[in-house]
Parts: C-alpha cells; sequence; structure tokens
C-alpha cells in the first residue's frame, strides 16, 4: 500500500501538467492576440496611406511637355511626355495612371499667302506606366474642347465641345475611349458650366443664389443649398464640394463645404479656406493651387506668370496643409491632377533616373 504522500504524487504531477499546459495556451493565445493588433494596425496604416501623389502637366512654347510629380516625402519627379504637341485640354483618370487629352492638328499649313488651318481636335490617350501615346479620335465636325471628364472605369470621356454644326454655344458629347463617334448628350449645355457627375448623368448648377443637382435625362432637379457656389463632384460621386459664400454680400469669409452627395444636411468644413481643387481618385484629398507675392518673379503689375504652390485638403479632418516640395514650383500654366505612386515605383524598375 502506497502512504497519501505517495498517492498525491501522480496527482500533483497530472495537475503540474494541466497548469502548464494552461500557461503554454495562454501565452499562445497572447501571441495570436498581440500579431492580430499587430497586422490590424498595420492594416489600418495601409488603409490610410497616401497612395496618389499631386501632379500636373505643363508645357509651353519655351518648355516640352511634362508631367510633374510630387510623391509625399520624396522630392518631384518629372516625365518627360512625348506628345506630338502642346496639349489643350486634358483630364487625368481615376485610376492614376493614365490622362486622357486633346491637341491641335494642323490641316494645311501656314504659306507666305494664307496662315495655318487647324483641323479637328484630336484626343489622345496617354498611359503613364510605361509612357504610351495612343490616339483614340479625331473630333470631326467641333471647333475644340472647353473641357472634359473621364468616367470611373475609363469606359467614356465626356467632352465639352463649341462650334457642332457651326453653333457657338458648347454642348455636351460622350465617345467611347478606344474611339468612334461622338454622341450627344446635352445641347446648349454650356461652356462656362462645370460640376458633371463622375458618371455623366447629373450635374451641379448655380441657381437663385445656390447651387443644385440635375439629372440630365430627366431634368429632375435637387436644392443643395442656397450660399453656396462652384460645385464639384468626388471621384467617387459620393461628395459635392462647395464654396460657402454669404448670400447678402457681407463681410463674412467664404469657407470651403464637403457636402454629402446623399444627404445635402450631412456637412464637413475645410479650414482654412483656400478654393476648390481637384478631387483624388480615393476621394480622400482636394488638391488646391495659390499664388504668393512673396514667391520669386511676382511681378505686382502682372501676378498671371507667378509660380504657384499646391495644397492638399484631408477630406477627413478637414485640415489643409502644404505640398512642401511644390512651394513656388509650380509653373503658372499648369494642368493639375493626381498620380498612382506605383507610377513612380515602375519607372524607378524599369532603370529610369529619377530622384
Amino acid at each position: 500500500m502506497y502512504s497519501g504522500a505517495q498517492a498525491s504524487r501522480p496527482r500533483l504531477a497530472l495537475l503540474g501538467r494541466s497548469l502548464r499546459a494552461r500557461i503554454d495556451s495562454a501565452i499562445a493565445v497572447g501571441v495570436f492576440l498581440t500579431l492580430a493588433l499587430t497586422f490590424g494596425e498595420v492594416s489600418r496604416a495601409a488603409q490610410t496611406a497616401q497612395v496618389y501623389a499631386p501632379a500636373y502637366y505643363t508645357g509651353t512654347q519655351d518648355r516640352p511637355p511634362q508631367l510633374v510629380i510630387f510623391p509625399p516625402g520624396r522630392p518631384e519627379v518629372v516625365v518627360p511626355l512625348p506628345v506630338p504637341s502642346l496639349l489643350r485640354a486634358t483630364a487625368f483618370a481615376s485610376d492614376g495612371r493614365t490622362l486622357f487629352a486633346t491637341v491641335d492638328v494642323v490641316a494645311s499649313p501656314r504659306t507666305a499667302e494664307r496662315p495655318a488651318r487647324l483641323g479637328a481636335p484630336r484626343l489622345l490617350r496617354i498611359d503613364l506606366a510605361p509612357v504610351r501615346v495612343t490616339t483614340v479620335a479625331d473630333l470631326k465636325g467641333i471647333d475644340w474642347v472647353a473641357g472634359m471628364l473621364v468616367s470611373p472605369d475609363l469606359a467614356h470621356v465626356f467632352l465639352k465641345v463649341a462650334g457642332w454644326k457651326g453653333s457657338p454655344q458648347c454642348d455636351l458629347f460622350e465617345i467611347s475611349a478606344s474611339g468612334g463617334e461622338l454622341k450627344m448628350l446635352v445641347p446648349r449645355y454650356g461652356c462656362q458650366t462645370t460640376g458633371l457627375s463622375p458618371d455623366g448623368r447629373k450635374r451641379i448648377v448655380e441657381k437663385g443664389g445656390g447651387l443644385e443637382v440635375t439629372d440630365l435625362e430627366t431634368g429632375a432637379a435637387a436644392l443643395i443649398g442656397n450660399g453656396f457656389a462652384q460645385g464639384t463632384w468626388s471621384s467617387d460621386g459620393k461628395w459635392i464640394a462647395a464654396v460657402e459664400v454669404d448670400p447678402r454680400g457681407g463681410s463674412r469669409p467664404s469657407a470651403d463645404v464637403v457636402i454629402s452627395a446623399d444627404d445635402f444636411s450631412i456637412r464637413r468644413r475645410i479650414q482654412p479656406h483656400g478654393g476648390l481643387g481637384t478631387w483624388s481618385p480615393d476621394s480622400r484629398y482636394m488638391l488646391s493651387s495659390e499664388w504668393s507675392p512673396r514667391c520669386p518673379g511676382h511681378n505686382v503689375l502682372d501676378p498671371g506668370p507667378t509660380p504657384i504652390s499646391f495644397f492638399s485638403v484631408d477630406i477627413e479632418t478637414g485640415t489643409r496643409s502644404l505640398v512642401k516640395d511644390s512651394y513656388c514650383k509650380v509653373d503658372a500654366y499648369f494642368k493639375p491632377g493626381w498620380v498612382s505612386l506605383d507610377v513612380i515605383e515602375q519607372y524607378r524598375a524599369s532603370g529610369a533616373r529619377l530622384p
């Protein structure tokens, strides 16, 4: 027979093994939770990381066509564009990797007896990674393009054009991004009218001291509110940015406001006021610009050529901050947009010499 001490030894050993198993299990759970939290933080950081960079196209008689990109935390990157002539109307696509633009085409060259005659504008597609320029279509029957917008799926290009069948008015047309015939959407759309929705189905109209959204097919209108001007849609169509003004013409400073496209009562104010800009493809930022008399080369009598600085507006927080490397560097004759950061990485991978 065993003594009481001898009989308790197996039970104590079993208890010890059970306790160690529980401790090991607790450690494993702790490690799992730590890893889960770590990966969760990484995932959230990845979701909030900026994946598009402010950019602009510029080109003059003295400067060849080029794209200038301001990646966060890095020097600017200049990408030459091998286009046949200076770009006119331009539109950055929502993928951050493509531009659409028009160029002038000379139908008959200048001679001693007569000046050069322009033909129909030519619509180009410019892919950025790698750089490749292709002709979409010659826009026959029109004189010039006042503005353009690319649908989110890159399937269609919406064009405000003048000169259709001799009309001095601007009409709204649509064309497939792969080419084809122009399709009239809205006659007498207006050359100065902006605020076309990304899908081309609605537009924002200034009316009676305020803004309203109009359905282009049905004509139905919904009032956004009074005291607003200059409405622009976000890239995903979920928000409308507008400038808030005093309808009485008072001295109250104007402000920038972001309004829900589904519920006009949901609004966010952006401080400080800097004017509306260009939405990023993910609708998280807006790119605005301004010139300053502190910039070198500023001429009080002719401020037009003064260099520009870019500002990025965080839509979530409503804060506005300087794009540092752009300070007093942006050419006054610019067309702004956003470019995907992987475009730069692909250039680096290809061995291109970039900063």
